[in-house]
């Protein structure tokens, strides 16, 4: 993986890196405001708004825009072909994939959000990392979608955008057991040989390398060209951690986005 160093047009704001002459990724930071969309349609609208009118992309994209709830896992990415004119909408599900102008947008609090983009085919791809995402086949519905819709994997570039390293993806206390029950065998299942390069466990508590796990699952599938944005949410403490931030029944999460202008 190539760290990529950060680029940002108002670093208090977010931060941006650009893909090619077309698309740009990137993430709130804290100072953009707590973009957790509270169960609500309405507020998600209002949030993803408030995410292109912060990163000047209102105007370009506002008529061809995604949001991705992604609050509830499931096993659904959802596919947009031949330049779509949907205006805005939402859509519950782990992936979104979509062609031509238009962006996509989710509300992570320290799950790895990932972008894809492969500029030869003119698609673009936002997908939800977490654990479940890797044991439950979501990320294999999403390859097959999006090299179906002509995303090759020698001109794909994958980008992984700010979220929990692995020195800070803990699991201690009611967490460590849920871990070893729950997410531990599911892991083990899939990676019965090295599955513990990934996680390590010390004094009862565990640390998971998501990261490193879901960087090498790729690289395995033949997807070579990946790259970082090189910040942790929690380490850099720019960005909303659910770990930290949740407190009191409070949530806390940032706004991921893609962004293509033709």
């Amino acid at each position: 993986m190539v760290t990529i160093k950060e680029e940002s047009v108002l670093e208090e704001k977010f931060c941006s890196f650009q893909i090619d002459g077309n698309a740009t990724v990137g993430m709130t930071h804290k100072n953009s405001g707590n973009f957790y969309p509270n169960g609500s349609s309405k507020k998600a609208f209002e949030l993803a708004k408030k995410v292109l009118e912060i990163t000047g992309f209102y105007s370009a994209v506002s008529d061809k825009l995604i949001i991705m709830r992604a609050e509830k896992h499931g096993d659904r990415i959802t596919y947009f072909p031949n330049n779509f004119k949907t205006g805005t909408t939402q859509r519950f599900c782990d992936g979104v994939i979509y062609r031509g102008a238009g962006a996509a947008i989710f509300f992570p609090g320290g799950c790895p959000a990932i972008a894809f983009r492969n500029e030869k085919t003119n698609i673009s791809g936002l997908l939800h990392g977490g654990w479940k995402s890797i044991t439950q086949d979501i990320v294999e519905r999403f390859f097959s979608l999006w090299e179906n819709a002509g995303g090759r994997k020698e001109t794909t570039q994958i980008i992984f955008l700010p979220s929990t390293c692995g020195n800070c993806l803990k699991y201690e206390n009611d967490g460590y057991d849920y871990f070893l029950k729950t997410v531990y065998p599911a892991i083990k299942a899939m990676r019965p040989d090295d599955n513990d390069r990934f996680i390590h466990t010390a004094d009862h508590s565990i640390n998971f390398n998501l990261i490193g796990l879901i960087c090498e699952l790729f690289m395995e599938k033949g997807y070579k060209k990946i790259n970082e944005i090189g910040e942790c949410v929690c380490c850099s403490g720019k960005y909303w951690c659910y770990y930290h931030d949740d407190k009191n029944g409070v949530k806390h999460r940032n706004a991921a986005f893609i962004t293509t202008l033709a």
